[in-house]
């Protein structure tokens, strides 16, 4: 007696369908489509999210470590860098008036 389980003969010709449905599905395929499918394969790989990872953590250790005018992307907001609050909230006559 084998030890490998039995596949039902309906489970083995559903499986044979989907195959070969796949399979045709790729010989019909267009250029692009066969381009597009292969770069989706590419970046679905693991090797893709360390790169991803180091090239983010890269650029910003290099937008901390350049000073501000030098930094490829710098900080919208002076507080974002490290500088000074105005703890004065500034408050216009115009949202003055609707707060009343």
């Amino acid at each position: 007696m084998s030890d490998a389980p039995t596949v039902p003969p309906l489970v083995e010709e559903s499986v044979a369908a989907i195959a070969e449905l796949h399979a045709a599905h790729y010989r019909e395929a267009g250029a692009l489509q066969k381009t597009v499918s292969g770069a989706t394969s590419a970046v679905a790989r693991p090797g893709t999210l360390v790169v991803i990872t180091v090239a983010i953590a890269g650029w910003a250790a290099l937008n901390f470590a350049l000073p501000a005018r030098a930094a490829p992307d710098p900080f919208p907001f002076p507080a974002a860098r490290g500088g000074r609050l105005d703890a004065r909230p500034r408050i216009s006559a115009t949202a003055f008036r609707y707060v009343r």
